[in-house]
C-alpha cells in the first residue's frame, strides 16, 4: 500500500529493479547449527531443538511473555518471546524448531524474542528462512523490518528467475567465467557461503 511505498521510498527503493539492487550492507553467518553446549553469552547461536512445555504470562500493564525450552539432544535452552502473542497459538510442545539469535542472560542463558522458525521434519533446516544459511543484512529504515526486506526480496528474485536480462555480451561473460545477472544477484542477496558473501 501507499503506507508501505513511502517507507521504500526513503530508501531510494522505488521500483522493482531499484529492490534488486537495494543491495546488503553486512550478512549474519546462520549456517551452522550449535549444539547448545558449544553457545556464549552475548554471541550469535543458532539451534534446532524440540519445543518443550510453553507457558504463557500477562503482566499488570497489559505486557505478555511466552517462555520454552527448546531441548537440542546435548542440552536445553531457554527461549523468552515478548509481546508476540501470536506465537502462543503457533507454538507447541514437541514440535521441532530453528531458532537464531544472541544468547543473553536473564536469569540463566536464553534467547529473548530470537529469529524462529518451526521445521517440516521432512525438510531439516535447509526449510528454514532464519537458520542453515547465510542472511542478508539491508540498509533498513524505521518501520521495515529486516524479515520484511529479506522476503520481498527474495520473492523479486524468485519471481524473476530466467527472465533477467543479461548487462553484459555472452563472450564476456563465458570469457572471464561470470555469472549472469540473475546469479550474480541471487549470490550477492543470499550467498552459498560466508567467503562468497566476503
Amino acid at each position: 500500500g501507499p503506507a508501505r511505498a513511502a517507507l521504500f521510498a526513503n530508501l531510494g527503493v522505488v521500483t522493482l529493479e531499484d529492490l534488486l539492487l537495494h543491495l546488503p550492507s553486512a550478512y549474519l553467518d546462520r549456517s551452522r547449527i550449535q549444539p547448545i553446549a558449544a553457545t556464549v553469552p552475548g554471541a550469535e547461536a543458532v539451534l534446532r531443538g524440540r519445543v518443550g512445555e510453553v507457558a504463557h504470562r500477562r503482566f499488570r500493564r497489559g505486557r505478555e511473555v511466552l517462555s520454552t525450552e527448546i531441548d537440542a539432544g546435548s542440552g536445553t535452552m531457554r527461549i523468552l518471546c515478548f509481546g508476540l502473542p501470536y506465537l502462543k497459538n503457533l507454538l507447541r510442545p514437541g514440535l521441532m524448531v530453528l531458532v537464531a539469535g544472541r544468547v543473553r542472560s536473564y536469569g540463566g542463558p536464553c534467547l529473548v524474542n530470537p529469529d524462529l522458525d518451526i521445521l517440516d521434519p521432512s525438510k531439516g533446516p535447509e526449510g528454514s528462512r532464519v537458520g542453515g544459511r547465510i542472511l542478508p543484512v539491508y540498509p533498513a529504515t524505521a518501520g521495515l523490518s529486516q524479515k520484511t526486506l529479506r522476503g520481498l526480496i527474495e520473492r523479486a528474485l524468485d519471481g524473476m528467475k530466467g527472465r533477467m536480462p543479461e548487462i553484459l555480451p555472452e563472450t564476456i561473460l563465458h570469457r572471464y567465467d561470470l555469472p549472469g545477472l540473475g546469479e550474480a544477484l541471487l549470490q550477492v542477496h543470499f550467498p552459498d557461503s560466508i567467503q562468497q558473501a566476503e
